[in-house]
């Protein structure tokens, strides 16, 4: 059966985002507020242009993991901005579960066929109309890491 993307998803109207200029402080805080482990970055002049994401392991890993003092540090010190990765709204939701497969991430961006920001699809998302067997693999392919990096590889 063919569903669409937008049936799923979270629409941006309900969407927790932040800005690239956002002190990760006021990141963290709306993290933990909300219960998120990731905020989509949208310009702030124009909402409705994707130019991050930014989750709590870019956080931990690129923040803490470097010593870094994150009081001075603002979300485009550690967001993903080159090669983001997402889902048109009209595209089947076997496309997007694709999608998260093969990239190994949990959430995903959604945008309109005008390339626009407009919501986040995520596996809990897909909870409740997946067979189990199906959601448990899924889960277990988006979670299993690819391989170890040790942190000065980064560097």
């Amino acid at each position: 059966m063919f569903s669409l993307v937008s049936h799923y998803m979270t629409d941006n109207g309900h969407t927790i985002a932040t800005h690239l200029e956002t002190p990760i402080a006021n990141a963290i805080e709306l993290m933990e507020k909300h219960d998120l482990g990731f905020l989509p970055v949208v310009d702030a002049i124009n909402p409705e242009k994707l130019v991050g994401v930014i989750t709590d392991r870019d956080i931990v890993i690129r923040g803490l993991g470097f010593g870094l003092n994150l009081s001075g540090l603002r979300v485009q010190d550690l967001a993903t901005k080159e090669n983001l990765i997402t889902v048109k709204n009209d595209a089947d939701i076997c496309d997007a579960v694709d999608i998260m497969t093969a990239n190994q991430i949990r959430r995903l961006p959604v945008v309109n066929n005008k390339e626009q920001f407009i919501g986040v699809v995520t596996v809990a998302d897909l909870v409740g109309h997946m067979d189990p067997a199906e959601f448990a693999e899924l889960y277990e392919i988006v979670v299993t890491p690819k391989e170890k990096h040790n942190p000065i590889d980064y560097m």
